[in-house]
């Protein structure tokens, strides 16, 4: 790696981050806001506690940058981050504060005149990340369920259509009127007349 650790870095007297240089490699939200060279903006965050805005913090950065250990604090967190060709490291630190609800940040390059923006970029593509809604984790077994209760639901109602669709067709259908066959007279091979039954006490004409 390129450039010793500095040992001027971490939290100072005030609870402030070190200043930043003359040289335009280094950007920090704690620098006034009319140095328009170094100075950015600090990362807002919703968290309940500085802890949980750090660990935060950290799982969005992942392996992009190396954390040092030995330097955290329940406020303060420091990282670096090596260039992958030249192996030039950057320093990026961050400072809970708690009343406002803020991540101060400064970072800087350890070696050479300008950063050509780098540090400036690094910091706003964490504050991106860091600002992002989070994504609920869809689980394997969440999606197992949600399959079988999708099944379920369908099996569901294609019985219930099949089922409809029956009574659809029972209320539908006209009955079937079976026709009465006449009784032929064996003689005429005609149908016969339909007899008046006798009437009792009916006198003959």
């Amino acid at each position: 790696m390129v450039g010793k650790m500095p040992t001027d870095i971490g939290v100072h007297e005030g609870n402030t981050l070190k200043a930043v240089p003359k040289t335009p490699n280094c950007v920090s939200s704690m620098c006034p806001a009319a140095d328009k060279q170094h100075f950015i903006e600090p990362i807002a965050f919703t968290q309940e506690t500085t802890v949980d805005a750090l660990a935060h913090l950290a799982s969005v950065i992942g392996q992009k940058g190396h954390l040092v250990a030995k330097t955290a604090t329940k406020s303060y967190q420091h990282y670096t981050y090596t260039t992958y060709i030249m192996k030039f490291v950057d320093d990026v630190e961050f400072l809970a504060d708690a009343e406002a609800k803020v991540l101060h940040v400064r970072a800087a390059s350890r070696v050479g005149r300008s950063d050509f923006g780098v540090n400036r970029k690094r910091v706003e593509a964490i504050r991106k990340a860091f600002s992002a809604p989070t994504k609920t984790k869809t689980t394997t077994k969440d999606t197992k369920e949600a399959v079988k209760e999708t099944s379920a639901a369908t099996e569901d109602s294609k019985v219930k259509k099949s089922t409809e669709t029956t009574e659809t067709v029972a209320d539908t259908t006209e009955p079937t009127v079976k026709a009465e066959t006449p009784v032929l007279n064996e003689a005429t091979k005609q149908p016969e007349a339909e007899t008046e039954e006798a009437i009792p006490g009916a006198i003959a004409a």
